[in-house]
């Protein structure tokens, strides 16, 4: 994302002798042969945290870290491994304190005052305001407005990936992402403070839009620095942040709702402090550890608005692009850089237009699409579901059970989806069998979604929306696969980025959206569940 190139010399990818001295672009240091042991040679490498290891042929033993048996053939120094470790944990903890306020949403709109019909009073007996009322009550809003506060999120998340990935790569990382999270804690603070609906809104959407640097960055920095031997377990622990940060704020906003009679506001007043904190934090980690090498080299070469300005004229050489002459020569330059872009852009045109011609890729993207419109959908919804009469929950039991559900759920259905579609011979040349399997899930998933309307009864509402989650968790497997094999492999980059933006657009944003203008103008909550 950020250079090309690897860490690893052309002249040892291959694994086999080591080369010899003339071969080597970086100093070699021969350390002595420990006993038993082979002689090898250690290469540091040009930021000085990592080395290469190149064992000498037909002397290492199995189980020594320099033999070329073994899957990495670098190693990390303790330290500086440890110092990663730390780093790894910090983002894990900026991505759940990120989305703990998307978590927290639902049941702050609920508050402990919103009992049977739903309608909180804004005043006890006493005529005091009570600080239990949710966001619902306190600023009157309807089921539209509910579900545009929890949408909103990510369509500023979506629009702001459009010029997120410019400035990581143009930009040093460790002051884009400490700006990023300090500003995050910022709309944060201003969403925990606002007094008028506009500033809840638009506070949602730039709090979207601040989260979208460290979303992208964090897959890209386990890229980069994580072990090799790890990379792929270190990438599932930072994916895991996002729900984690969300089931987070969705257990400790409930039971603050459920068992004081504080405001809504409180909840995410300590999201604030704990993100100013972490941003303050951010910003004594040492750049080796955050920005990947040369990633912002070319930043001090160059000039300053205020060293443009100086520039007159007079002391230009005829051959400067700043001369007339020189700038009539940059004008041809700005054109053909710009028939250059129109004809990328047309090309990126023929290939979306090919992946949407490509039925089966367009209704696997489609499907994934609904699934994440319900799990939205559900996690907005369910609280204040279940607190409505005729089911009139007790919002500790919602709040345990949902948690419970939605922690255990997914997991336990992406491993189990997994399995049974390797089962069946797996997706690559058999996708008729994956489909299969996909829909056969997709099908017990709308079976429970029926049956979970269909009665009143709290724990078998729950019970079903944990298969729901688990069955439709288990259609993600053979999905991925499906829109993997289904297009072809020059075509695989444009097809992750479109569907991402589908993902985000028809899933994600539409389904709170969609849900709360339907209930809306049916006037019944139960339409948005």
């Amino acid at each position: 994302f950020f250079f090309g190139g690897s860490l690893l010399p052309e002249a040892m990818s291959d694994g086999g002798g080591s080369p010899g001295p003339q071969e080597l672009p970086l100093p070699v240091q021969v350390d002595p042969r420990p006993e038993g042991g082979p002689t090898h040679a250690r290469i540091p490498s040009t930021n000085g945290d990592n080395h290469l290891a190149v064992t000498s042929p037909g002397r290492a033993r199995e189980n020594s870290p320099y033999s070329p048996g073994r899957k990495s053939h670098y190693y990390q120094e303790a330290p500086d491994l440890k110092n990663k470790k730390w780093m790894f944990c910090m983002l894990i903890l900026v991505n759940v304190l990120l989305n703990y306020d998307s978590g927290a949403i639902p049941p702050s709109l609920v508050g402990r005052r919103c009992k049977g019909s739903g309608a909180c009073s804004m005043a006890d007996s006493d005529g005091d305001d009570p600080l239990g009322a949710g966001i619902k009550t306190e600023f009157g809003l309807s089921l539209f407005q509910e579900g545009l506060l929890g949408s909103l999120v990510y369509l500023g998340l979506t629009s702001s990936c459009m010029v997120s990935g410019f400035v990581l790569t143009n930009y040093s990382p460790k002051k884009v992402l400490g700006i990023a999270i300090l500003t995050n804690a910022m709309w944060c603070l201003l969403f925990a403070a606002s007094t008028a609906l506009d500033y809840l809104l638009i506070s949602r959407f730039m709090v979207g839009v601040s989260q979208a640097f460290i979303v992208i960055f964090s897959p890209v920095w386990v890229d980069e620095f994580a072990p090799r031997t790890h990379c792929t377990m270190w990438m599932s622990l930072i994916q895991a942040g996002v729900p984690l940060g969300i089931m987070f704020g969705y257990a400790v906003a409930g039971f603050t709702a459920a068992n004081f009679d504080v405001s809504w506001r409180v909840s995410f007043y300590a999201q604030t402090i704990a993100l100013f904190m972490l941003g303050a934090a951010w910003w004594f980690i040492p750049k080796k550890y955050i920005d990947p090498e040369n990633s912002a080299a070319h930043i001090a070469q160059m000039p300053t608005v205020a060293a443009l300005h100086t520039i007159s004229e007079s002391n230009m050489c005829p051959d400067s692009p700043m001369s007339p002459s020189g700038l009539s020569r940059s004008l041809g330059d700005v054109g053909r850089h710009s028939r250059r872009a129109l004809r990328h852009i047309v090309a990126l045109g023929k290939q979306i237009g090919k992946l949407f011609r490509c039925k089966v890729w367009l209704y696997t993207c489609l499907g994934l699409c609904a699934l994440y419109f319900v799990v939205t959908g559900i996690q907005l919804w369910i609280t204040a579901y279940m607190r409505a009469p005729p089911i009139s929950a007790d919002m500790n039991a919602i709040v345990l059970g949902f948690t419970a559900t939605s922690a255990t759920a997914p997991i336990m259905g992406v491993i189990f989806g997994g399995h049974v579609v390797d089962r069946c011979g797996g997706y690559q040349g058999n996708t008729h069998k994956a489909a299969q399997c996909a829909a056969s899930f997709g099908a017990v998933a709308v079976v429970c979604s029926w049956g979970a309307l269909m009665t009143y009864n709290f724990f078998i509402i729950l019970a079903l929306c944990w298969f729901l989650l688990f069955f439709g968790a288990g259609v993600v497997p053979a999905a991925t696969g499906i829109l993997l094999a289904s297009v072809d492999r020059e075509d695989r980059a444009v097809a992750s980025a479109v569907s991402m933006l589908l993902y985000n657009m028809l899933g994600y944003f539409a389904g709170p959206f969609i849900s709360g203008l339907v209930a809306s103008l049916a006037g019944d909550l139960k339409w948005s569940f």
